[in-house]
C-alpha cells in the first residue's frame, strides 16, 4: 500500500481508541446532525444544545472570556434532532454531556441538574490512558 503514514510505527492504543470513537459516532445520530443547532427547545422543553460551567450552571456571556474559563460542558439533546429519517420518521437518540477541560490542572465538574438529566453514564474519558479511555462497556453512573 502506498501511503504517507508510517503504519509500522502506529500507536495501537490510539488506533483502537479512534476506531471505537468513529464507531460510536456512527451509532449515534445526535453526533451526525444535518442541520446546525438552534439553541432553542425543539420537540420538548430543553434546548437542542446548552453550554455549562464546571459548577453545573449554564454559561452566560461573561463565562466565554478565556481568563475565567477553565473548562466548559456541552449538552447535546438527542430528543431535539430536527431532521427526519429517510422514511419520514423523527430521529431521536440519547442525550450527551461533553466535558472539556481547558486548564492545565484537573477540573472538578458538577453535572447540570434537571431538566438536563438526573444521572449520567461516563462513556468516554480521555483523562485516562488511550488504552482504557475507549468507549466503556463498564460505564460509570455519575450523579450531581
Amino acid at each position: 500500500m502506498v501511503s504517507w503514514f508510517d503504519w509500522e510505527s502506529v500507536d495501537e492504543d490510539l488506533q483502537t481508541f479512534t476506531t471505537a470513537l468513529i464507531a460510536f459516532r456512527a451509532d449515534h445520530p445526535v453526533f451526525r446532525r444535518r442541520r446546525f443547532f438552534q439553541g432553542v427547545a425543539i420537540h420538548g422543553h430543553v434546548d437542542d444544545i446548552a453550554w455549562f460551567r464546571p459548577d453545573g450552571e449554564e454559561m452566560g456571556n461573561g463565562d466565554w472570556k478565556p481568563i475565567r474559563r477553565r473548562g466548559s460542558g456541552c449538552f447535546i439533546n438527542g430528543s431535539a434532532i430536527s431532521t427526519m429519517d429517510r422514511f419520514g420518521e423523527r430521529i431521536t437518540d440519547e442525550s450527551y454531556l461533553l466535558l472539556v477541560n481547558a486548564h492545565h490542572e484537573a477540573v472538578e465538574w458538577t453535572p447540570p441538574s434537571e431538566p438536563f438529566g438526573a444521572s449520567w453514564i461516563r462513556v468516554i474519558d480521555t483523562a485516562k490512558s488511550a488504552a482504557v479511555a475507549g468507549v466503556s462497556a463498564r460505564a460509570q453512573r455519575w450523579r450531581g
